[in-house]
């Protein structure tokens, strides 16, 4: 039989991660917010500067490219957490309880296992760059900044993978425990379908 204290803890030790998780890819999502907005100022004076002046920003693809990168990978992880991305669930849709949760732990799992071998990917193409001191052709902004970004962001993502791997498998062991730690969507689905249950 279960010790209800004991599950309690674990509770409490997943909603603490997760709470503290959230608050580093919501600072993340931020700054990608940010640097979209500085993408579109960038965009603007360059547009201006060509039709009123005859000239433009120096260097402004290279600095696109720069900004490309911070607003395409830094949001990934609060994308994950919040259910922002497009998920393919047809067919988990119909699948509920135990089944639901070990099918979404595997998946995860894959998913998991794919990130870090990202990340790895990703750190070796940041170290190369570092060590040859890559940069853009044009204003020579050196790549290696980029690079670490999306290393750290593949990072988040995978931390991010792993907590929710705890969560599932968690919701298999417990299938009556509430819901914490997973994608938020997800999460709404299982608390109405487990008050239209009661």
């Amino acid at each position: 039989m279960n010790n209800p204290s004991q599950n309690t803890v674990k509770q409490g030790l997943l909603f603490t991660i997760d709470k503290i998780l959230f608050k580093l890819e919501h600072t993340l999502n931020l700054l990608g917010g940010i640097a979209i907005f500085g993408a579109l100022l960038l965009g603007v004076l360059h547009v201006s500067l060509r039709f009123f002046l005859d000239s433009q920003v120096r260097g402004y693809v290279d600095w696109m490219e720069q900004f490309m990168v911070v607003f395409g990978f830094l949001g990934l992880a609060y994308a994950q957490r919040t259910d922002g991305h497009i998920r393919m669930d047809i067919v988990i849709k119909k699948m509920k309880g135990r089944l639901l949760y070990a099918v979404e732990f595997i998946t995860t799992m894959l998913a998991s296992v794919l990130m870090f071998a990202l990340t790895i990917g990703a750190y070796k193409h940041f170290e190369r760059s570092f060590v040859r001191g890559d940069s853009t052709l044009d204003i020579e902004i050196q790549l290696w900044y980029a690079k670490v970004l999306v290393v750290i962001s593949f990072s988040f993502i995978s931390l991010r993978l792993i907590v929710q791997l705890c969560a599932f498998a968690r919701l298999v062991l417990h299938p009556q425990s509430d819901p914490i730690a997973i994608p938020e969507r997800l999460s709404d689905e299982i608390t109405v379908s487990k008050t239209n249950d009661q």
